[in-house]
């Protein structure tokens, strides 16, 4: 999941995104009728340190069949 989010704001072109940012991540919980794993990882992964964001990317890099 937390490639997904990197790939997609990577995709992103002239947009900016508008949420989940690590600015607005935690105000916006409160609005969510549940607290869902996936709402909690990406606030967890976006609060998070910049070099352990990078770390973990590093260890689960996804690698792409090439022949597809």
């Amino acid at each position: 999941m937390l490639m997904d989010l990197e790939e997609e704001f990577s995709r992103r072109g002239n947009f900016q995104r508008v949420y989940p940012l690590a600015s607005n991540v935690k105000f916006y919980e409160k609005f969510f009728e549940l607290k869902r794993y996936q709402n909690l990882l990406v606030s967890a992964y976006l609060t998070a340190p910049e070099y352990v964001r990078n770390s973990l990317l590093r260890k689960y890099k996804r690698v792409y069949n090439s022949e597809v």
